[in-house]
C-alpha cells in the first residue's frame, strides 16, 4: 500500500488519471502567419521590381543639340528630308485609376479611399493587383499608406477598390495617388 503525505488524498481505486492536455501549436504553424509573411513577401517583390510591370513607357524622344552660331560644321537641313511623322496618341495604361474616387471618413477609426480601377487591355489580370496612395498631414508629410489588392480584373473591366490607411486617422488630412501595379 502506498504512502499518503498529510493533506494528500489517496486514489480512489479504479480512478482513471486526468486527460492530458492537448499541445499547443507553436507560433510558426498558425495559419495567420503565413498569410502575413506571403503579403510581406508580395509587398517587398514589388518594392524590389521597381513595381511597373504594367505601366505603359515613354515614348522615347530625342534631343538634338544646335551647333553653336558660326561654326563651320552647322550644316543647313537638306530639303529632301521627309516631313514630320504626325504625332501618334500615347499608348492608354493597362490599369488606370478612375476618375471619381474619394475618401471615406465615415468610420472614426480608420480612413478608406474608394473608387474604380479599369483594366484596359484585351488580357485579363489573374494574378495580382494593388493600388497604393500617400496618406499626408495638414503640412504634406506623409503619415501613412493606403494599399488595397486583389487577384483578379476582368479584360476590359473595373474593380471596385477600398483602400484602407495606415496611421492615425486624425492627422491624415489628404491623399495623394502613388501607384497600380498589376500582373
Amino acid at each position: 500500500m502506498s504512502q499518503t503525505q498529510p493533506g494528500q488524498v489517496p486514489p480512489f481505486p479504479g480512478a482513471q488519471p486526468p486527460p492530458a492536455a492537448k499541445p499547443k501549436k507553436p507560433w510558426f504553424k498558425k495559419w495567420w502567419v503565413w498569410v502575413l509573411a506571403v503579403l510581406v513577401l508580395v509587398g517587398i517583390g514589388n518594392a524590389l521590381g521597381g513595381g511597373g510591370g504594367d505601366k505603359a513607357a515613354a515614348p522615347s524622344q530625342s534631343v538634338s543639340t544646335p551647333a553653336p552660331a558660326g561654326s563651320s560644321d552647322a550644316a543647313a537641313p537638306a530639303a529632301s528630308e521627309a516631313p514630320a511623322e504626325p504625332a501618334q496618341e500615347p499608348a492608354k495604361e493597362r490599369l488606370t485609376l478612375e476618375d471619381g474616387w474619394e475618401i471615406d471618413r465615415s468610420n472614426p477609426f480608420a480612413i478608406f479611399i474608394t473608387g474604380y480601377v479599369a483594366n484596359n487591355s484585351d488580357r485579363p489580370v489573374d494574378t495580382y493587383v494593388q493600388i497604393t496612395f500617400d496618406a499626408l498631414d495638414k503640412e504634406g508629410a506623409n503619415v501613412g499608406t493606403c494599399i488595397a489588392n486583389t487577384n483578379t480584373i476582368d479584360a476590359q473591366g473595373k474593380w471596385k477598390f477600398k483602400a484602407m490607411c495606415t496611421g492615425e486617422a486624425e492627422e491624415i488630412e489628404t491623399v495623394r495617388f502613388k501607384d497600380i501595379t498589376g500582373f
